[in-house]
């Protein structure tokens, strides 16, 4: 998430360091927008992925939830949301 909300906080020539939760942090701003889809998109995502490692083939809950974050990340396309989001907000 940080990632994809660093790609998003740059291609939309925002300040990294301006952020309205988070304060402290040169990526204050790359950390206020990551924490806008915690809830709705990583944590449903580490739920299901434990879940799923509790079922053959018996996974591990973390390459289960590097998959399926991949997966919600595309149908999502997370980056382009963001993106949106951003210029939403500042708008």
């Amino acid at each position: 998430m940080y990632s994809m909300a660093s790609i998003a906080v740059y291609s939309t020539r925002t300040i990294p360091q301006l952020g309205f939760i988070h304060e402290a942090s040169g990526n204050a701003f790359m950390i206020d927008v990551a924490d806008l889809y915690r809830t709705s998109v990583t944590i449903p995502v580490a739920f299901l992925a434990f879940r799923n490692s509790l079922e053959p083939p018996y996974n591990s809950v973390f390459k289960n939830v590097r998959h399926l974050l991949s997966l919600e990340i595309k149908h999502k396309k997370m980056i382009d949301t963001m993106i949106k989001d951003i210029e939403d907000l500042l708008e």
